[in-house]
């Protein structure tokens, strides 16, 4: 007959799942896996047990029982997710003046962001637009920094501000695709 296989996590009293093999000869094997989704971060210790309810007649029944221990670490997530995490001062704004390119950088991950940068360009992210980079020497999970560059534009124009966060990806992020933002800001003569 089948026997079952039980993955538990023994941290949290979770049942993982159970699985039955198909009946294994003697001398014989079967692999079996399973997916595993956490909601806690930390050590968890997961058990696989073989045949749980001792539903099989076995020569040994202290050999059905293994474990590990699985380190689960959560990462940051540095983002913009507010169209008004970039702003700029003073205003109006004015051909010729100083502004203050502001960037409100959140870390909505599990996890601290080590030291990374902020970059801000003007127009396409390119070395030769750069503005300038502010480095942000870290950032603890829910809490946020903001960035700033001070710029003097040449011209009475439209330009489109884009502002990068960790653009050399040096802390590993749960999603990079959340790490820039573009706005628009009007120049007048």
């Amino acid at each position: 007959h089948d026997v079952m296989v039980r993955f538990m996590d023994e941290t949290t009293g979770e049942l993982i799942e159970d699985i039955y093999a198909p009946a294994i000869a003697a001398g014989g094997y079967f692999n079996v896996s399973t997916t595993w989704s956490f909601d806690i971060l930390g050590l968890h210790n997961i058990s696989v047990e073989v045949d749980p309810n001792n539903t099989t007649t076995e020569f040994n029944e202290n050999d059905n029982l293994g474990w590990t221990n699985v380190n689960v670490r959560g990462l940051a997530d540095l983002s913009f997710p507010y169209i008004y995490d970039l702003y700029y001062s003073p205003a109006p704004y004015v051909i010729g003046h100083d502004l203050t390119i502001y960037a409100v950088v959140h870390n909505i991950g599990d996890v601290a962001a080590t030291g990374f940068n902020v970059s801000f360009y003007n127009g396409t992210p390119t070395a030769n637009n750069r503005l300038g980079v502010e480095d942000v020497v870290g950032l603890a999970p829910g809490a946020l920094a903001t960035a700033s560059v001070t710029w003097t534009p040449s011209n009475a124009t439209l330009y489109n501000i884009t502002v990068i966060v960790d653009p050399w990806n040096v802390v590993e992020e749960t999603n990079d695709i959340n790490n820039q933002i573009t706005g628009s800001i009007d120049i007048l003569q």
